[in-house]
């Protein structure tokens, strides 16, 4: 039987998950939308964010020994500040927009409260 604290195990329900977002998100992004599309790519991407919280877990030595280095640093905070910049230049005002532009009417009613 298989361990759940092993990387045979994580590492495949990680490329699996991550294969399924993709083709759920792809699906979504071409309005190929229904219910059963959109469920699955929420429940997939909660699989996914858990598999890779185990994946860093249990490969956390050599990530940290890759961290380590100064050109990997340099780079993962270069990532990190320009996530952020983005996040802050956002406009979370806008709202949802629609399929033909017009504006979720509940989307401002939300984020005035």
């Amino acid at each position: 039987m298989t361990s759940f604290l092993n990387r045979q195990f994580w590492t495949p329900v990680l490329a699996l998950s991550g294969s399924l977002l993709l083709v759920s998100g792809l699906f979504l992004l071409f309005d190929l939308k229904s219910h059963v599309v959109e469920n699955i790519h929420q429940w997939v991407s909660v699989i996914f964010v858990a598999a890779c919280a185990v994946h860093l877990v249990l490969n956390r030595k050599p990530l940290l020994k890759a961290i380590g280095s100064r050109a990997v640093t340099s780079t993962l905070l270069a990532v990190v500040a320009l996530a952020v910049l983005i996040m802050a230049f956002s406009d979370f005002q806008a709202g949802h927009r629609h399929r033909y532009g017009e504006r979720n009417k509940n989307s401002h009613e939300i984020l005035r409260y």
